[in-house]
This record gives C-alpha cells, structure tokens and sequence, in this order.
C-alpha cells in the first residue's frame, strides 16, 4: 500500500509538470499563456513551500480511487494536508496534452517501495485546477478490465485508420466527440462515423514513443459509479501531425459514451495557421494572485466594513458573528480594517495567527479557509469547525486588548493569574499575560463550554475573575459541572 500512497500524494502534488525550454519558440500566444501558466505551477509545487495551492481551486476534487485511499478527497485544505503527510519522491514528468477544459500528461517516480506511473488528467476551471483523476497502466488492471479494454482499443484504432464504416459499433447511439483545439464537437454515432472519413489517424510506425508513454493505454475505474476512463495515446493524430491523447468514458457494455482530445503543448508551440478555442481555460489566466491579495468578501461589522482575504462565504459568517460576541458581551467591538487566511504567510512560521495593535487593524489566520466546512468526507456542511472560529476569536481579543485594555488592568490580571511577565518572548506560550488574556476572551465570547482554552484546565471561577478584570463585564460562557465531550463545532444558524 506504500506504492499507492505515494502515487496519490505526487500525483496530488504535481497533478502533472511541464519542461518549457522558452516562450520564445512559441508562436501562438494562446499556446505560450497555456505553457507559462503550467510552468508556473510546476516552479512553485518543486520549491516546496506549498505556493502551489495557489494554483488549486479552492473545492478540487482529487479522484484517485486507481493508485489510493481516500479515493475522493475534496477541497482544497484538505488536499494539500494529504500531500504533506505523503509525499516523498521528485517527479518525473511526461509530455504534456491539452484540451480546452483541461491537462493530460504521465508522471513516474521511483518509491521506496519501487517504481511507480500513473497518469493524470486536470481540469482547469475559473478558479484554477478543479479536478485531478489518477489513472494506471492497463498493464497492472485487474483481468477482466485488461482484456476488454484491450479488444475495444485495438478495434477502435483499425476502425479509425483503416475502416470508418466500423466505427459506429464502437459508440453509443448518442456518444459526444470533442476536440476543442481543432473546433470539433459532435452528438450521435452518425455524426462521429463522419467525421472519422475525414478524420483519419496516422499510423506513425516510424515516430518513436516517448518514454513515460511506454505502458499506455491507462485506465481509472471511478469508485462511485463504475464508469470506466481510458487513456491511449495516438502517434501522428493531430495538427502537424503530431500525437494526440485520446480519453474515452465507457459504458458497462465496453461502448464509448464520450471521447475527448488532448494535442501535445510542444507541438501547438511550432504549428502555425491554429485558430485559438473560443473557451480555453487559459483565456485571460495570469499567474496566480497571492492569497493575501486575493479579496473575497466584505463583513460589514458594529465597528465599519471588513475587508476578507482568501475567504469565503462561510468565513465571512464566522467573522461577523465573532464580532458580534464582544456586542452581545456588552463590549465595543474592536477596530479591525482586514482579515486574511494564508499559511503561506512567512509570519505563520511557529503559528497560528497574529494581529496588529493598530486601530483598524489587519488579522492574519494562517489556515486556508478553502474547504474548512466540510465533514470528513469532504462534502459541504451546516457546521464549522470550532478550532478556526477560535484562530479568529483569539486574533480579535489581541486586537481589542491592545485598543482597551490599559497598563494598570494588565499587571493586575498579572497578579491575579500568577504571571510574571506580560509578553515576554522567552515565557512560554500559556506564561505570557497577552495570551493568557486573549484565551480568556475568547473563553468568554465563545460561549462553547467543550472549547475552554489552551492554558489547561484553570477554574472556571478564576477565568470569570480574569474576564471581568480585562472587560469589566461577564463572560458569555457560564460556569458548569457540565462538561460536553463532542459538539465542538459552530452550526450555521448561530454564524
């Protein structure tokens, strides 16, 4: 299971890779914008630092059922979190294809466990990359997926070289052909059957194979439905002659259900006479925003608007209703202009967060909001983990401490507490009066008796004690014997 392992994590970590010797030799803007944005993303994955999540769209779906478990993993939080825990190994990587919608190309790695080749297939959307599927040579498929995968192939190239008036017995009635590069979109067998009298496939005997292409066909059997996605590569099939990867979706019955067209990048870049796709995803693709840069949302809060960074409707919610607590506290709301989510931040190196003391002050959360609200399956919730709520919570009591709470309130709640130092670097984290305040706000705002704080388990009576100290008022959070082993999530109708 190693070997499957580290297949999904560099396939994940890669979703493919592109060799660009230069947009020089490209002639085709379109082509160039494709290869640099590729190249791009292929730059940050190697430097690993994980600036390639900005590539991701924030819910992809990674489908690996071929190569690992979890077969499905959605968001992408969660995909680069597997990615951490997996990866091992350099990638090589193979030629790469292109479609109007997406990316195809072999990776190969040599595993502790021994070597392993798979080939993924990316779609690219507005967000960036939405999907990656995972595919194995045929060579290592089960038996019965072998030989008849194989039977369909071999009657599929010879009806398409040699015999068009074989190829409606490949298709369903309404299978769809499209090959975005060249223009082509057809419906129904008839309409493919004609196109393959036009449309013929070069045999190419003499055009060696590239290497990673060796154990083509590939073959991914997805998980949910059955539906089996087969990849084979076609010498000589495209513009100039060049080689085409071809992907088919089949039916139970072994009959194409759709058919899509991927052309080789490099030989895009030398043609010459190509009209560019009306809906390339590389239309109108720059290199990727840094997440602090990327605005997505405004909270309008008691204090005045509040700008969100790489957030996201459901963060926006846990924004608003932080801000809310201090109103419902009897508290004003401290002052905060911006809050952004990025762990790429080099400031989050050894935690979690950090507030300016500015009035108007911007709060950094260094998680990736993308995907946070989901359950263990990866699919969309109701709720929110509590864990983040309180990254945010605790930023905001930094911020309202530094705005209210003067000299004299602090060195009392010092001597209340036991503490010798406010905010001394070389305490520990949970011996530092500044932390061990803003726990106690947060504490009291978050009113989710399962949370308590990080400072251990001080009671209950003394954190009431610390709160009013800091505040002047009472926490929203009441003492109890009652102490809830799970629920520690924030349901939507309380955001």
């Amino acid at each position: 299971m190693l070997v499957a392992a580290v297949a999904f994590a560099l396939g994940l970590s890669g979703c493919g890779a592109l060799e660009v010797t230069g947009p020089e030799g490209l002639r085709h803007g379109w082509v160039e914008q494709a290869a640099v944005w590729v190249a791009g993303y292929d730059a940050a994955f190697d430097a690993g630092s994980g600036e390639h999540a900005l590539f991701l769209a924030p819910d992809v779906v990674i489908d690996a059922g071929a190569v690992a478990e979890p077969e499905h993993i959605v968001g992408r939080a969660r995909a680069l979190r597997v990615q951490r825990e997996v990866y091992e190994r350099p990638v090589q990587r193979g030629e790469v294809f292109i479609s109007g919608s997406g990316v195809v190309r072999t990776e190969a790695w040599t595993s502790l466990a021994g070597a392993v080749e798979v080939l993924v297939s990316m779609t690219i959307g507005d967000d960036g990359i939405s999907g990656c599927e995972y595919a194995v040579p045929l060579s290592s498929a089960p038996d019965e997926d072998r030989a008849g995968v194989a039977g369909l192939l071999s009657s599929y190239e010879q009806a398409w070289r040699l015999d068009a008036g074989a190829v409606p017995s490949l298709y369903r009635p309404h299978a769809v052909l499209t090959d975005s590069i060249r223009g082509i979109d057809v419906v129904g067998a008839d309409a493919i059957t004609g196109l393959a009298t036009t449309d013929v496939l070069h045999a190419g005997a003499n055009s060696p194979r590239p290497a990673l292409a060796a154990a083509t066909p590939y073959i991914h059997r997805d998980g949910s439905d059955g539906a089996v996605h087969v990849w084979t590569l076609q010498h000589g099939a495209g513009p100039c002659a060049a080689d085409t990867m071809v992907a088919v979706e089949l039916d139970s019955s072994g009959l194409i259900l759709r058919e899509h067209r991927y052309h080789a990048l490099n030989a895009l870049a030398s043609c010459t006479g190509l009209r560019e796709p009306d809906d390339g995803w590389w239309v109108g693709r720059d290199a990727p925003q840094a997440f602090s840069d990327r605005v997505t949302g405004t909270v309008h809060g008691p204090a005045g608007p509040v700008e969100i960074r790489n957030g996201g409707p459901g963060w926006e919610r846990v924004v608003g209703w932080s801000l809310d607590q201090f109103t419902r506290a009897g508290l004003p709301v401290p002052e905060v202009s911006v809050v952004v989510f990025d762990p790429l931040d080099p400031r989050c190196t050894g935690r979690y967060g950090l507030a300016s003391s500015t009035p108007n002050a911007t709060v950094l959360i260094c998680v990736d909001a993308a995907g946070l609200n989901r359950n263990s399956s990866g699919h969309p919730t109701d709720t929110v983990p509590l864990w983040p709520t309180r990254l945010v919570l605790h930023e905001f009591a930094h911020v309202w401490i530094d705005q209210h709470v003067d000299a004299p309130t602090r060195d009392q709640l010092l001597e209340e507490v036991g503490l010798a130092s406010w905010d001394d670097p070389t305490s520990a984290w949970d011996q530092r009066g500044t932390e061990w305040a803003a726990e106690t706000i947060t504490w009291g705002l978050i009113d989710r008796v399962c949370t308590l704080t990080t400072l251990g388990t001080p009671p209950c009576q003394r954190l009431t004690e610390a709160f009013h100290t800091l505040t002047g008022a009472q926490p929203l959070t009441a003492c109890t014997a009652s102490r809830p082993t799970s629920g520690c999530f924030l349901p939507s109708s309380r955001l």
